[in-house]
């Protein structure tokens, strides 16, 4: 080679070979992976995941989106006079769940070259140059044009060792080659086979000029001698396979694999992603995906024979999917609160938030005296199933939890309640997972005895953080400490003959005419009460001559 754009003596250290006959493909591909949460379902961590369940439906309740923003291959070039023979060889491959055997027909790179040290990357221009200087002698002088030319991701080796490993940490990669999936590329990529033939020593087949012995070809044809047919027969890229695996400890297992076949520029854009819902809530999977190209070969028992097969390209590895969702459910709504005066307790009584996903299994019941204190659970009240994923995010007693499974409550009687004191009631809802909402509207109540009725003042809308109560507080209400004092707790005396009363207004300065006015309430009203019989008397006055 004379060419002064080939990297054909880079470096020394290059322990793999990377041959390919095909012109057209670009850089490597690009592909998204989102775990998307909607609705709740009873056995939402009890469904097979052994399949990928890729449905064409308006609604899913949960899935895993791959997807597939640029396969990094133009499929416009695709020698189309042999669609119609690989398509009847790949029919019942084509979007099927492909079992541990079947798995065996897509041949990874390993099959090639079991004793690999390195993964093939997608190198920017800067990193190769800095990664050649460090690891060869050789001079290098180019320019992006030529390097872009010439890159093809899977054409360029770098050596998985610790050097290496250090700086590729730093690097801005996209997920596929993350400094991860570095490390757990043998875990997700082994099979049975590659594992037997890396045990195996002995085997030096490829050294020996034996380029594809260790693949297993799908199927078989007469060679008829037609060297365009043959030529047609190799690089032909023909789809998309993709693994998946559920992470078990800090092993991944295999589970199914699932191949879609592309042939034309058409079938490439009506293909962008694959929303699979055979995953279970909270459990954590990876998925490994390929290009896949057919190639063909004689065969070496005869040379009247063809062996055809399936060759991957490196893989395309996600981070660990986590299928969990971490948004709060909406705050309930419609907070009662009722006065039973036979048993002295205070009945509560709410509403479910409306929350799309469905998913509340639970309400949490607190109370504050003021809104100077912080508020402190009653009860929480929990209607889980045994199958739910739910996760206790708070530390509880256990004396202060009800379990009804199944059973959603959206009441509770509070036998605590004391009628003798202000008090502050509000409820957040908890999901399915342990995920529990903001505070929902907070409530001051006080019994009056006087007029038999129980009184209720809104304190503060819903929506309030559970650090911060008094975030979404009122201006106004009965109960708001120097606003209204509706009501105080004073002493109880009996048959009092004289009754002194101190009080010191609130007032403002408000300077009018370069002189400083004072400005306060002057009308307020005094009750007395007979405790026995309840007769009240009420007196206002008024005060005058302040200060």
């Amino acid at each position: 080679m004379s060419n002064d754009n080939s990297f054909y003596n880079v470096s020394n250290n290059i322990d793999d070979i990377a041959l390919t006959i095909r012109t057209n493909t670009s850089k490597s591909p690009e592909i998204n992976f989102n775990f998307i949460y909607n609705n709740y379902v009873e056995n939402e961590t009890s469904i097979d995941d052994n399949i990928i369940n890729d449905r064409e439906v308006f609604q899913k309740n949960k899935f895993i989106r791959i997807n597939f923003e640029n396969l990094g291959e133009d499929l416009s070039t695709n020698i189309n006079n042999q669609r119609s023979f690989i398509e009847q060889i790949l029919r019942n491959l084509n979007q099927q769940d492909i079992n541990r055997n079947e798995r065996e027909y897509f041949n990874k790179q390993d099959n090639l070259f079991q004793n690999r040290k390195s993964l093939i990357l997608d190198n920017k221009l800067n990193d190769f140059i800095n990664y050649s200087k460090t690891y060869s002698s050789f001079s290098i002088d180019f320019d992006e044009e030529n390097f872009n030319t010439n890159d093809r991701s899977r054409l360029i080796s770098v050596s998985n060792d610790a050097l290496y490993s250090k700086e590729f940490v730093r690097k801005n990669y996209v997920e596929n080659f993350n400094f991860n999936n570095l490390n757990d590329y043998e875990k997700v990529i082994n099979s049975e086979k590659i594992n037997s033939l890396r045990r195996d020593l002995s085997n030096n087949s490829f050294n020996e000029g034996l380029l594809f012995a260790n693949v297993k070809h799908i199927s078989s044809s007469l060679n008829i001698g037609d060297i365009n047919q043959y030529a047609n027969l190799n690089a032909y890229f023909c789809g998309v396979y993709v693994e998946k695996f559920i992470k078990l400890e800090d092993e991944y297992r295999f589970l199914t694999g699932f191949f879609k076949e592309l042939h034309s520029k058409d079938d490439q854009n009506s293909f962008t992603k694959i929303e699979d819902e055979a995953v279970n809530y909270g459990s954590v999977y990876r998925y490994a995906c390929y290009n896949v190209y057919f190639y063909t070969t004689i065969s070496r028992e005869s040379r009247f024979i063809l062996n055809h097969f399936l060759l991957c390209s490196n893989p395309y590895i996600s981070n660990d999917i986590i299928c969990k969702e971490y948004t709060k459910p909406p705050e309930p709504v419609s907070l009662q609160l009722d006065y039973d005066k036979k048993n002295k307790n205070l009945i509560l009584s709410w509403e479910s938030p409306t929350n799309y996903e469905g998913d509340v299994k639970g309400f949490q019941i607190l109370k504050r005296k003021n809104i100077n204190e912080p508020y402190k659970v009653v009860k929480q009240l929990e209607g889980h199933l045994p199958s739910d994923f739910y996760e206790n995010n708070e530390n509880l007693n256990i004396n202060d939890i009800i379990r009804t499974p199944g059973i959603v409550k959206r009441s509770y009687i509070d036998e605590s309640y004391n009628e003798n004191e202000i008090c502050i009631y509000t409820i957040r809802a908890i999901d399915a997972h342990g995920m529990m909402s903001n505070y929902g509207e907070q409530v001051g109540i006080y019994y009056d005895f006087l007029s038999d009725n129980l009184i209720r003042s809104l304190m503060a809308n819903s929506g309030a953080n559970v650090l911060y109560p008094n975030s979404t507080l009122l201006n106004k209400s009965f109960f708001h400490e120097n606003v209204a004092d509706y009501i105080d707790n004073l002493p109880t005396v009996l048959k009092p003959k004289k009754i002194s009363l101190y009080l010191t207004p609130d007032f403002a300065y408000i300077n009018k005419d370069e002189q400083n006015e004072k400005v306060y309430d002057s009308q307020y009203q005094l009750t007395f009460t007979n405790l026995n019989d309840f007769i009240y008397n009420k007196n206002n006055f008024s005060i005058v001559n302040f200060g």
